[in-house]
C-alpha cells in the first residue's frame, strides 16, 4: 500500500491467497475517514474468496466513514470482483 495524502493505492500482483488476509485487513485498518482508496486488482489473475469477501465488507463498512472506495479491474481476472 502507497499513500499520497488521503489517497490511498493497494496493488495486487498475480495472484492473492488468503495467506495475505492479515495483512489486508491491517492495510485497511490504516486508511482514515475521508479518505479515497483504489483497489489495483487489474494485475491479480486469480483472488481467493476469502479476499474478494474481505473487500466487499470493507466497501460497505467504508460507506459509514465516508471512504471512497474504487476497484481497478481487468478482462484477464479470474476473478468475478476484479473482472471488467
Amino acid at each position: 500500500m502507497v499513500n499520497d495524502g488521503d489517497r490511498f493505492l493497494i496493488r495486487f500482483h498475480k495472484d492473492v491467497s488468503f495467506l495475505q488476509k492479515a495483512v489486508l485487513l491491517n492495510m485497511f485498518d490504516k486508511i482514515p475517514a475521508k479518505a479515497s482508496v483504489v483497489i489495483d486488482g487489474s494485475k491479480g489473475v486469480f483472488v481467493d474468496d476469502d479476499i474478494t469477501d474481505l473487500i466487499e465488507d470493507y466497501m460497505k463498512r467504508a460507506n459509514v466513514n465516508e471512504i471512497a472506495v474504487e476497484l481497478k479491474k481487468s478482462s484477464l481476472s479470474l476473478t468475478p470482483l476484479f473482472r471488467e
